[in-house]
């Protein structure tokens, strides 16, 4: 399973505006079109979306990820790119059950607990504030012992990308026990993440055809929009599945 997120443009319409807002440009100009903010569960597999939620464009990823996390299950593996990350909202999915496999900034201080055969290593997320307290108590020569989660990290580099990006891919699991999976395994999986970015790409620019924008102008039609977008099973050319699409189809959305 992955969680990913996408922004699409919606029409100009004062209720649109209101409701969803507009980005900026990288000019910090406003957007020529109010946007919509939309963030999935889904698997990588089959690239289903099996919940989603959709939003303000103002409303971060991670903000508006956190109603996901009541889909999450203990037999799920859930991958997530970098900007999910952070400390509070990485404890609150592990609160789930369900196993994490994460990419963090490859700046990320984590204070090493244990080093593992393969060569990796067992180290303790902890937040400013215990970071701060850490360095406070070893400057009056008292050895505390760090206070955090403990996950596993596994770093690597492509060696055929864009040679400009900062340092190597680093994952954070908690999958812990380096005989249980390899850290050639966890990498692997975690390119799985593409399929469903892949999915988010199929109604973000080819399932709509050729029109930029959705064709919603209230902001009741632009959620039931995406969320037909993302009950088609249609998407994924992958899919075998009949070539006529139904009559009608009946969505709940959020």
């Amino acid at each position: 399973m992955a969680i990913d997120g996408v922004q699409m443009d919606i029409p100009d319409t004062a209720d649109n505006e209101e409701v969803f807002g507009r980005g900026k440009t990288h000019q910090s100009l406003d957007d020529p079109y109010p946007k919509v903010r939309v963030v999935g569960l889904g698997e990588c597999a089959t690239r289903a979306i099996v919940d989603a939620r959709i939003g303000a464009v103002s409303v971060g990823e991670r903000e508006l990820t956190r109603p996901l996390l009541d889909a999450f299950t203990s037999d799920m593996l859930v991958i997530a790119d970098r900007g999910f990350f952070g400390h509070e909202f990485w404890r609150e999915a592990v609160a789930t059950g369900a196993d994490l496999l994460w990419r963090v900034q490859s700046g990320l201080k984590l204070h090493v607990v244990e080093e593992l055969p393969d060569g990796w290593y067992l180290p303790r997320l902890m937040t400013d504030v215990e970071c701060q307290r850490i360095r406070r108590h070893r400057s009056r020569g008292l050895d505390t012992p760090p206070e955090g989660v403990t996950v596993r990290v596994v770093e690597y580099e492509v060696t055929n990308r864009d040679s400009d990006a900062a340092g190597p891919i680093r994952l954070i699991t908690t999958l812990l026990d380096p005989e249980e999976v390899t850290a050639a395994e966890l990498a692997a999986a975690y390119h799985l993440r593409w399929e469903f970015e892949t999915s988010l790409a199929e109604i973000e620019t080819r399932q709509r055809g050729s029109f930029r924008l959705l064709r919603s102008h209230s902001p009741a039609m632009v959620r039931q929009e995406i969320w037909s977008f993302a009950a088609d099973p249609l998407h994924d050319p992958r899919t075998h599945v009949s070539r006529h699409r139904p009559r009608y189809i009946c969505i709940d959305y959020w």
